[in-house]
């Protein structure tokens, strides 16, 4: 009975409340919610409260965690690969700016991430 009530209580997370999780605790990892698949599926769901979650990882670029900053490097470039007005909205929130600066960080996965970032960027100009 007890293992019944505790199935019938757990809620399983979708991916994206998985990654808004992740988000908001400012706490992103190399998890499968950071993969192509996972923007392909949600990419315009990060539409949603004027594209506040997008404004939350152009923040995360100016912390000093090297992992998040890598992280949002890599999902902000994925984003600008899969929406369709992805690359003006990292305009519009200076994103572009910001990962242009990273590129030049002494951190070679945030160095790395960062470039791959840009490629998307120049990439999804060249497709619109």
């Amino acid at each position: 009975m007890l293992e019944k009530f505790q199935r019938s209580n757990m809620k399983i997370l979708t991916s994206f409340e998985k990654y808004v999780k992740e988000l908001n605790a400012q706490n992103l990892t190399w998890s499968p919610v950071h993969t192509e698949k996972f923007w392909k599926e949600n990419v315009k769901k990060f539409e949603e409260n004027d594209f506040l979650l997008i404004r939350k990882l152009a923040e995360i670029l100016k912390s000093n965690s090297n992992q998040n900053v890598a992280v949002a490097c890599y999902d902000l470039g994925e984003f600008c690969r899969f929406h369709p007005f992805g690359k003006v909205v990292l305009e519009q929130l200076n994103a572009k700016q910001e990962i242009m600066r990273q590129a030049r960080n002494d951190d070679q996965q945030i160095r790395e991430n960062a470039l791959l970032s840009l490629q998307k960027i120049m990439l999804h100009n060249w497709q619109v």
